[in-house]
């Protein structure tokens, strides 16, 4: 068997135990092997994913044979009975024949083996590998590198846990320092280990791990440890001689403290119009008093415990104090600009205290009263938001205190004794060969919050009653206008596996980290096929993850959901039906159906937040502006607070509409709660470049530096846009455009400052821009150039137009490109069509009738089989021959040619890419309803302009000086001023060409009196 090692050091081994030297030095061979090996689901991986990994820039032939002769070479090195092929489909590793220390490591995790595991885990997957002009490896790659190392990270947390419920501090201590070892840049594990060693008696130990982790922090040149880290360590030091057994408690608020601190508090965001919005975490500081016990006793006061959904989640103390110490330091590192880019567990829910159950009937049944609480909390432990009390330990202090099973006093007494938030009580009632087992979850004040009601079979069947018990408990147990969904989960598998992956799901989405949420729902539906609510929420995951997850789209997996919708409910089968409209059919559809379904469940918390993502991603086809969906995101908000991506959506609409305070509450709140949220750097990005503060800006550009470059691209043009700053935009692609970057990265960086340079009226600048671009890729940079020509803003000679015209003409889209960033998806968007239209209508803005129609007759005379490129080309046909009309002068024709034609399927890859956005249709039809004295329409469609991730920036200044004028006309003074207002800044560097608009709407401007 040959034996891959991929954790920290990389080895190769053939069954003899020689070193496989040959293809370790050959980077991508090698790679390829490690990937087939470790990529999920486990088995052969279809050849086109292996293309787009390995091999993104060769076309198919090309690529084919460069993957052909690396199998070859890795047969010849790993003997042919290793890798297996399934005819062209796909190829794979044979079963038995490779033992790969990661996938062991988390068969181990899998079977409840987290010690095994972890001496597997030497380090972070293939560290210091890297692949040249391979985007796609390196992307997967650095998600499953995260991924390992947060499961590395929660079986240290769970080993510590562990030990603390046994009042182990030795071992506590060891895995704690394993931690440590394990994430040496991870601030909180440091202070998890401090506290376990200081508790331990070892204070010296402590100092000594504190005092080399600040001179790594110096040598790499990161500063100081975090001020928690450091109060802490001084408090330490200040005993290590003469005081082995402090008192910790939380530290004074500066109104409360006599001295007033406040240098411990953490950091804030600064709000406009003064005050800040900080984490409320505590800030752990020590008393000098000594413990009167050897051991140490500690005690920790808190301004409050934390809550999860409203309620209050009490702890154990030591994981309450290491948890408030870790939440202080990820809270400043968050508003700081501390690595956030590091994946966070997301903080535990519901602890649950599984008590003995009462017994009666046979004797040898007997064993069920304790052995129920083993397998029932191993069960329950992780599902969702609840963890359970560590068996063993419960079973002794039960013991020990003489407590009665099935006994609801005991229980709630258990249940506080070890900080648990709600108990399960139970009765086994054995007769005749079989057994009856029925379970009660209560809160603990002993109010009943689900009846599981009873599960039957004989004792060969326990496994299976255990499960049905667990799923009774898990169906019911759920609260809150949010947990609708995970109780029809609940209720409709019957596979107890698919149930925990997808309340596993759920945690993962809720804390932003949405392509582990993906990976989990993917279990779910693998677990159990027919498992449709599992399917209807992976497609929302991918939806936010911004990529497929292997090679299934949002819409794809949707339509697997469908096949299985008569196991929903009719509420259910609403929602997913309108789920399947917003991705796979119309926008207009899906606003219906969710309207519809409000109708009847009024407080229907997903109905509300899809009704919101309807009209915030695709309202600008429907004429309504992003900042309508405000109403059903506040809505969300209203009925559960705990939303998170509700509050992110309506910190966007804030920074949109200008309400500075508002957007950066928003934004505090969400960082705080969930500090390595897949949308922080975004959302911090609104703060820094929406408030002007230039130290938070300069934080935001670190973070971004960092980032692979299609989700630096992503970012920043959602700050640009949401922020209607494309100066900041322009300055965040300076960054992108940096030599250390591959070309392609570049070509993004410039194209998008041209984007950002077009915006600010700087057309001159603009061309540049892409003449640079043309340098790295010339067909895109062309594309993208042949997009800014339709603004009718942007100057171009007769001359220029014809270069324009001709360089489209010489540089087509290439017609293999499948990486998964800009330039890719913008040339798979649609890579004839939109360089079809693009000519059609840059021939309309030179005069060129002849070729304009020859262009109309190519679009109408394609025939695509599937619903996008269709739809596509229909639209874009009948948008010709609008432009057309109106060049004419006929804008009542122009108009309905317009609408005629207008796109009843508004598909998700109905979206703008920087080489054809949509924009200057919706600007076309605005003009032309002003044109006919259709004002309130007009204002509509340009309020439009703004749209996620919309290449149509530029058009942003034309739009607010359109709606200027229109307001100022119909006597609005105070809107029109606005409008004027913001045209002026967005302008107010344009080139000269452009500056005689600026001054004449800075002249009404001030005769508004702004």
């Amino acid at each position: 068997m040959i034996h891959l090692r991929v954790l920290g050091s990389t080895e190769l081994h053939d069954p003899d135990g020689t070193e496989l030297r040959a293809l370790l030095a050959q980077p991508k061979r090698f790679a390829v092997l490690a990937y087939l090996a470790l990529a999920r689901p486990r088995g052969p991986q279809r050849r086109e994913l292996l293309l787009a990994r390995f091999w993104p820039d060769s076309d198919a032939e090309r690529g084919r044979g460069a993957l052909r002769l690396a199998l070859h070479s890795l047969r010849k090195v790993v003997g042919e009975g290793v890798l297996v092929g399934r005819g062209d489909e796909g190829v794979g590793i044979a079963p038995g024949t490779l033992w790969c220390d990661a996938v062991e490591f988390e068969r181990a995790l899998d079977e409840g083996r987290p010690a095994d595991a972890l001496e597997l885990y030497r380090g972070e997957l293939l560290a210091g590998f890297h692949l040249a002009n391979a985007p796609e490896w390196e992307r997967w790659l650095e998600r499953e590198r995260a991924r390992l190392a947060l499961r590395a990270r929660e079986a240290v947390n769970a080993l510590v846990q562990a030990a603390e419920a046994r009042d182990d501090l030795d071992e506590a201590v060891r895995w704690a320092r394993r931690g440590a070892d394990l994430a040496p840049d991870d601030e909180a594990a440091l202070q998890r280990l401090l506290v376990l060693l200081d508790a331990n008696g070892d204070s010296a130990a402590a100092i000594r791990a504190y005092e080399g982790f600040a001179r790594q922090l110096h040598a790499a040149g990161d500063g100081e440890p975090l001020p928690e880290t450091q109060s802490l360590a001084q408090a330490i030091r200040r005993r290590v001689a003469a005081r082995p057994a402090p008192r910790l408690h939380a530290a004074p608020s500066p109104a409360s403290s006599p001295q007033g601190r406040t240098s411990d508090a953490p950091a804030a965001l600064p709000l406009e119009g003064g005050g800040t919005a900080v984490a409320a975490s505590p800030v752990i500081a020590v008393d000098e008093e000594q413990a009167k016990d050897a051991r140490l006793a500690i005690t920790v006061a808190g301004p409050a415990r934390p809550s999860i959904g409203g309620r209050e989640k009490p702890r154990r103390w030591r994981r309450w104090m290491a948890g408030g110490i870790v939440a202080a330091g990820i809270a400043a590192a968050a508003v700081l600009g501390w690595r956030m880019n590091q994946p966070v567990t997301p903080p535990p829910g519901d602890r649950v205290a599984v008590m003995p159950f009462r017994v009666r009937g046979a004797p040898q049944a007997a064993y069920l009263g304790e052995g129920l609480v083993d397998l029932l909390s191993t069960r329950l432990d992780g599902a969702g938001e609840m963890h359970t009390v560590d068996p063993v330990a419960l079973i002794g202090y039960a013991t020990r205190q003489r407590l009665s099973p099935g006994d609801l006093d005991d229980g709630r007494a258990a249940a506080r004794h070890f900080q648990a938030g709600s108990f399960v009580v139970g009765d086994v009632v054995e007769a005749g060969g079989r057994i009856q087992v029925t379970a009660s979850l209560y809160d603990v004040e002993g109010r009943r919050r689900a009846t599981s009601g009873t599960a039957t079979g004989t004792e060969r069947e326990l496994f299976d009653v255990v499960d049905r018990l667990a799923m009774g408990l898990l169906a019911r147990g759920q609260s809150g206008p949010d947990q609708r969904l995970a109780q029809t989960a609940a209720l409709t598998t019957r596979s107890l596996p698919a149930l925990r992956s997808y309340l596993t799901g759920e945690r993962w989405f809720r804390a932003g980290k949405f392509v582990l949420a993906a990976e989990a729902f993917t279990e779910a539906s693998e677990a159990d096929s027919t498992f449709a609510l599992a399917l209807y929420r992976l497609s929302t995951a991918l939806d936010w993850a911004g990529l497929p997850y292997g090679s299934r789209s949002p819409g794809d997996v949707v339509r697997q959901a469908l096949r299985f919708r008569g196991r929903l409910t009719a509420h259910d089968r609403m929602l997913l039906d309108a789920r399947d409209a917003y991705w796979n059919g119309s926008a207009a559809r899906a606003e219906q159906l969710y309207r519809t379904v409000l109708a009847a469940y009024p407080t229907d918390v997903e109905a509300w937040h899809e009704l919101g993502e309807v009209t915030f991603h695709r309202g600008v086809w429907m004429g309504v502006p992003i900042v309508r969906s405000r109403a059903a995101f506040e809505r969300v908000l209203a009925l559960a607070p705990e939303n998170e991506n509700a509050r992110i959506h309506l910190a966007r609409i804030a920074a949109l509409e200008g309400r500075g305070a508002e957007r950066d509450s928003l934004v505090s709140e969400v960082v705080r709660r969930y500090p390595s949220h897949a949308r922080a750097v975004e959302l911090l990005g609104l703060h820094a470049f929406g408030s002007g503060n230039a130290a938070a800006a300069d934080s935001v550009d670190e973070r971004l530096r960092g980032m692979p470059y299609d989700a630096f691209w992503v970012n920043a043009w959602r700050i640009a846009i949401f922020t209607g700053d494309p100066a900041a935009g322009q300055r965040m692609a300076a960054l992108l455009d940096d030599p250390d970057r591959s070309p392609r990265a570049r070509t993004v960086a410039r194209t998008m400052g041209a984007h950002m340079l077009a915006a600010q009226g700087r057309f001159r600048a603009a061309s540049d821009a892409l003449a640079a671009a043309a340098a790295l890729d010339p067909s895109y940079a062309a594309h993208v150039r042949a997009n800014l020509a339709l603004l009718p803003a942007f100057p171009l000679s007769e001359t220029e137009l014809d270069e324009v015209r001709g360089e489209l003409l010489r540089t087509p889209v290439p017609a293999h490109d499948s990486a998964a960033d800009p330039i890719g998806n913008s040339r798979r968007y649609c890579p004839t069509l939109c360089g079809e239209y693009v000519l059609g209508a840059l021939a309309v803005r030179a005069g060129d009738t002849a070729a304009a129609l020859r262009s109309v007759r190519l679009l109408e005379k394609a025939r695509k089989n599937a619903a996008h490129p269709r739809e596509l080309a229909r639209y874009q046909a009948f948008a010709l021959r609008a432009r057309l009309a109106w060049r004419s002068g006929d804008a009542k024709r122009a108009l309905e040619l317009l609408e005629r034609g207008w796109p009843e399927r508004t598909l998700p890859q109905f979206s703008s890419y920087e080489t054809y956005a949509h924009t200057p249709e919706r600007m076309l039809r605005a003009d032309l309803l002003r044109a006919l004295g259709r004002d309130r329409e007009a204002l509509a469609w340009y309020a439009t302009a703004a749209e996620d991730l919309g290449a149509g920036i530029a058009y942003l200044a034309p739009a607010e000086l359109a709606q200027a004028e229109i307001l100022d006309r119909r006597g609005d003074r105070p809107g029109a001023a606005d409008h004027y207002r913001r045209f002026v800044a967005l302008w107010r560097d344009a080139d000269p060409e452009a500056l005689p608009a600026v001054r004449r709407a800075r002249a009404r401007l001030a005769q508004l009196g702004g």
